[in-house]
């Protein structure tokens, strides 16, 4: 089971103590579990953009 966007967003708006992050969450030795989640919001981030097609190209602007 892998944490999904809306499980990382749903425990950064209430707090990591209010709330703790899902198991795939791991915070390294000495790291806070705040630190923890936004390690793996970026790598969420990352992995929800490789996925991303590009968009089509615009027409290229009249010359000034």
């Amino acid at each position: 089971m892998t944490t999904t966007w809306d499980e990382l967003v749903t425990t950064a708006l209430l707090g990591t103590s209010r709330r703790a992050p899902a198991p795939p969450v791991r915070a390294r030795d000495g790291q806070d579990a705040a630190s923890a989640l936004l390690d793996a919001a970026a790598v969420e981030t990352v992995r929800r953009r490789a996925g991303a097609l590009s968009a089509a190209a615009r027409a290229r602007p009249e010359p000034a």
